[in-house]
């Protein structure tokens, strides 16, 4: 008696064996393996080896050439965008002023000041980027207001350093246009560009003015003199004399 042999044709399993018959079933999950006619002992275990490893292999996903099926999954993209002013919540609240400027009789008028070319440059940069000229801006996470984005501590001191008291207290984007102009003109006067220096703005100094010279300035010579010619007479001598 010959061994078995398993064959793999068109899906299906055939089975041989002695005497020769064969019979031929749907290959499926688990190939059922039917033999036709008496076997050895050692024939059933061949058979049996054979129809397991047959049944791995038709467990195994077959191999693709083609690119789009592979695969496309892929781990979500858990980056975070970076915090700004705009998501950055403060730690506390922050308490705003409704202090608005005094006005009416008795209230000091905004004294005249004037402000040189490399100041107001410095100004127009501050301005368009601390407020993009907004009078009413108020940062929500630090609680600068106003043109200049005032902190209401500096504002405050400010006003002491100028002695206006009554401005003590004042919200920034409350007071008036002219009025945050000048205080920032006054800050800027006390402490320079250095409160506005996150803004990148750049100030330049104006050039010291040439001062004249101390020198006292140099006298002409003195012009030179001639005398007239004198004529002495004396005992009938008549004498001429020249002096220079």
């Amino acid at each position: 008696m010959c061994l078995a042999a398993v064959a793999v044709l068109t899906g299906f399993v055939v089975l041989r064996g002695s005497p020769p018959q064969a019979a031929v079933l749907p290959a499926g999950p688990s190939p059922t393996v039917v033999v036709i006619g008496a076997r050895s002992p050692a024939e059933e275990e061949l058979v049996t080896i054979e129809a397991a490893e047959l049944g791995l292999r038709r467990a195994e996903p077959a191999p693709s050439d083609d690119p789009s099926s592979a695969s496309t999954t892929s781990e979500p993209d858990t980056t975070m965008a970076p915090s700004t002013g705009s998501t950055r919540k403060p730690a506390t609240p922050v308490t705003l002023s409704t202090k608005r400027a005094p006005s009416g009789p008795g209230v000091p008028p905004i004294p005249p000041y004037t402000m040189s070319a490399a100041e107001q440059d410095f100004f127009a940069c501050v301005v368009f980027r601390e407020s993009s000229g907004n009078p009413s801006a108020i940062n929500d996470s630090s609680g600068a207001a106003g043109l200049f984005q005032f902190l209401q501590s500096t504002w405050d001191a400010t006003a002491r350093h100028v002695g206006r008291g009554d401005l003590v207290g004042v919200n920034p984007a409350l007071a008036p246009v002219d009025l945050q102009w000048w205080m920032a003109h006054m800050l800027f006067l006390w402490q320079g560009p250095s409160p506005w220096a996150s803004d990148g703005c750049r100030y330049v100094p104006p050039s010291p003015a040439t001062t004249p010279s101390t020198a006292p300035p140099t006298s002409p010579p003195p012009p030179t003199t001639t005398r007239p010619e004198s004529t002495t007479t004396t005992a009938g001598r008549t004498t001429t004399t020249s002096s220079r």
